[in-house]
């Protein structure tokens, strides 16, 4: 009787997971055909690049596209750092950093903070003002399979899609500091992985606001309180610390922080 128990229990429990598995992601199938600003998910027609009719285009037998509308399909998200003419793409725990130009990108999880570096075939190219980034490169970095037919020139690519939630800080997010990669699991919120300027930050959500602290090394570091917009797409705030280089004469230092996604 006992032992009947149990396997019951077992079995509930597998279920259990498998629904929670089921409901928090979505496979997806996006279409997507050279020279054509449109592509279909799951059958949908929709703009590749809302607004600015961008088509795929093949250069050095790689295709290129806007690559966020796909990201954003899967629960991700983009940011763009002018300054260092660099792109941050975030999905599925994963990240990759790429610039205009440049042949090779990073790759990261969550958790490390060692950047893998790969090489690229053709390098992101900035085309009428859009970032076009390698679709299979990007896709399969980040955990999709890509399919090609050469006859009809079609990509397919399916992958899993994680419903994005605004009012978490997770993604990646451009700011006036460089591109920051977010991870929230309850009220805990910290970087996926250190920050090119603001090194490691972590804290805790209360409401829409964000407050902790970040460390780049034992002189730098202090405190960051960030306030979250009401559509999640944007945030404010600032980042202060303590410089006691001079312990007689002690002083704050300040610097506000803009971002979105």
């Amino acid at each position: 009787m006992k032992k009947r128990i149990i396997a019951i229990f077992l079995v509930a429990a597998v279920l259990c997971l498998a629904l929670t598995v089921s409901a928090s992601a979505e496979t997806k199938t996006a279409i997507l055909k050279i020279g054509d600003p449109y592509m279909t998910i799951n059958g949908k027609r929709v703009e590749i690049d809302p607004g600015r009719a961008t088509k795929p285009v093949i250069i050095n037998g790689r295709t290129l596209i806007p690559i966020r509308a796909i990201v954003e399909q899967m629960g991700g998200s983009i940011a763009w750092d002018g300054r260092l003419r660099q792109v941050m793409i975030f999905a599925n725990n994963k990240g990759i950093r790429m610039r205009l130009d440049l042949k090779n990108a990073g790759v990261i999880s969550t958790g490390q903070r060692e950047w893998t570096i790969k090489p690229l075939d053709v390098p992101p190219k900035s085309i009428n003002g859009r970032t076009m980034v390698p679709l299979r490169f990007v896709s399969e970095q980040l955990g999709a399979k890509v399919g090609w037919d050469g006859k009809t020139k079609r990509v397919t690519i399916t992958f899993n899609a994680v419903a994005f939630d605004s009012r978490k800080w997770t993604g990646a997010w451009s700011t006036n500091q460089g591109n920051i990669v977010f991870v929230q699991s309850g009220t805990k919120v910290e970087t996926a992985f250190d920050s090119l300027s603001l090194g490691k930050i972590t804290g805790t959500v209360s409401g829409n606001t964000f407050t902790g602290k970040y460390y780049i090394d034992p002189v730098d570091n202090g405190s960051i309180t960030l306030t979250m917009s009401a559509d999640g797409k944007s945030f404010k705030g600032s980042f202060t610390y303590r410089d006691a280089s001079d312990p007689k004469h002690p002083y704050i230092k300040k610097w506000d922080m803009t971002g979105q996604r």
